[in-house]
């Protein structure tokens, strides 16, 4: 045990000690968001709507940061790619929102996406959370996410039309044996379909 305990640990053994560390967080924050939705529903409404709308709908990200696993919390990873745009002011009512509107466009653009998320069907954030977890089986989509999130939430439309191109081919690419010869069976299939029909039209 001493051995194992003085042992120098090698970077991918640090990368998965780090993954399942980070599960662990994601599961334990979720739970406790959970419980605090089902008990603490008079000091939501304590909370002006406009406050309380961001709050709700950062719920809902914590549940695609958790499906993501996301990693990069360390104060290293928060100075090198910042905190995101979250409100600087509290909004207590339609001019403090109006206010961000004219005053910080990306604080106003990430407040109206955590709208979206609040009024998000649980069917949809369940779908989401299975999309942004294929996403987020290859590392260096991981690495990248923060970038990622800022080009969808922040960038023009092509900037957005590329980002989401680029995740939905990491979401759709097969990573495994297993999951390559279930994609070239479907193929398989689709492709038979198709010659059938063909065959059933020039037949016909």
């Amino acid at each position: 045990m001493a051995f194992l305990a003085s042992r120098p640990i090698s970077q991918e053994e640090e990368e998965q000690l780090k993954t399942a560390m980070y599960r662990v967080l994601w599961m334990r924050h979720t739970d406790i968001i959970k419980i605090s939705l089902q008990h603490g529903k008079d000091l939501h409404n304590i909370c002006p709507e406009e406050d309380r709308g961001v709050g709700l709908g950062w719920c809902n990200m914590v549940k695609l940061l958790h499906a993501t696993n996301w990693p990069l919390l360390s104060l290293d990873d928060l100075e090198k790619f910042g905190g995101g745009y979250l409100p600087s002011v509290r909004l207590a009512g339609p001019k403090t929102l109006q206010w961000l509107k004219t005053n910080r466009g990306m604080e106003y653009t990430t407040v109206t996406t955590l709208y979206q998320l609040m009024d998000a069907p649980e069917k949809t954030m369940n779908r989401a959370c299975r999309f942004f977890a294929r996403v987020s089986r290859w590392r260096f989509a991981v690495n990248n996410l923060p970038r990622t999130l800022h080009v969808l939430t922040h960038g023009n439309p092509i900037q957005k039309t590329l980002a989401l191109s680029r995740v939905v081919i990491l979401a759709l690419f097969p990573r495994s044996l297993s999951e390559t010869g279930i994609a070239v069976f479907a193929m398989s299939i689709l492709a038979i379909g198709k010659l059938v029909k063909t065959k059933n039209f020039m037949l016909g």
